[in-house]
């Protein structure tokens, strides 16, 4: 099928079901993601540069988009964009502060997790994890959820709801002393900054001692990550690091008696995250 008629039938398939619209020019992206999303009840559609421009423009102008507005819009740069994607995406995150926004780039440069969130994205995709659907759900699942109008059955499916999305700890954070060559998050890093053995890190993200070892940066296991760079960013940021090593093996009430550490290594790294957060806030 030609790009033309792609377009035309992604433009269809938008005011008929619930989507994610791929900003870009037409790739095989359309494909993969769209069978991922199938099986969530979701479908992908193709929208070329010029006609998210006119969406834009019409929720500047204060008018309704004339078709249904996409649950998701995953900005495509696995292709080049005739216009700058970070202008377009900062100007839809002005005119519609609660919709979900992804970039999807071909590898996680910190340049370009900078710029994503700098211009307002929730998450980042990378061209080698589309080869794992479970992993491509986990990262915009409940961004898509959280976009699904609460009657599902009602038409008017452009009314979203007014509750703050969640926002990717990966563009929470750069963590550049955290990440490999590769741009990915190394769990080698990680372990020597929590200062527990390889191993025990291991047992977390859920791969053997000896994969784990072997490539620290795996794409499978980026989202087990996340929570923990997040959290040693926000600990970063409240404690010296002297003093982060004791801290981390000092029983809080807090944490039903149990240390910071121990909660992070048993898959608690947002609990110690919010109560670090909470104690800053406080400050």
């Amino acid at each position: 099928m030609s790009p033309t008629n792609r377009s035309a039938e992604s433009v269809n398939r938008l005011t008929t079901v619930p989507s994610v619209a791929i900003v870009g020019a037409p790739t095989n992206t359309l494909d993969i993601l769209d069978d991922i999303l199938r099986r969530h009840s979701v479908t992908a559609v193709q929208l070329p540069e010029k006609r998210i421009l006119y969406m834009v423009a019409e929720l500047r102008a204060g008018e309704r988009w004339t078709t249904p507005a996409p649950l998701l819009f995953l900005f495509d740069l696995l292709t080049p964009f005739r216009y700058d994607w970070r202008d377009i995406l900062r100007r839809l995150r002005h005119e519609d502060q609660n919709v979900p926004l992804v970039v999807l780039a071909d590898s996680p440069a910190p340049r370009t997790i900078d710029d994503a969130m700098r211009a307002g994205a929730d998450e980042l995709l990378y061209e080698p994890e589309l080869s794992f659907p479970n992993l491509v759900w986990q990262r915009i699942g409940g961004l898509i959820d959280l976009a699904k109008p609460s009657d599902a059955n009602s038409p008017e499916v452009s009314t979203r709801h007014t509750a703050t999305h969640p926002t990717s700890p990966t563009l929470s954070i750069a963590a550049p002393d955290l990440r490999a060559p590769s741009g990915r998050l190394d769990a080698t890093k990680i372990a020597k900054r929590l200062g527990v053995p390889i191993a025990r890190l291991a047992a977390v993200v859920g791969v053997s001692r000896q994969a784990l070892s072997q490539t620290p940066d795996s794409i499978g296991i980026q989202h087990a990550l996340d929570d923990i760079a997040h959290t040693l960013d926000v600990l970063d940021k409240s404690l010296q690091p002297d003093d982060q090593q004791k801290w981390l093996r000092t029983s809080r009430v807090d944490l039903d008696r149990k240390t910071p550490l121990d909660t992070i290594m048993g898959g608690g790294a947002d609990a110690v995250a919010r109560m670090l957060e909470s104690a800053r806030e406080v400050e």
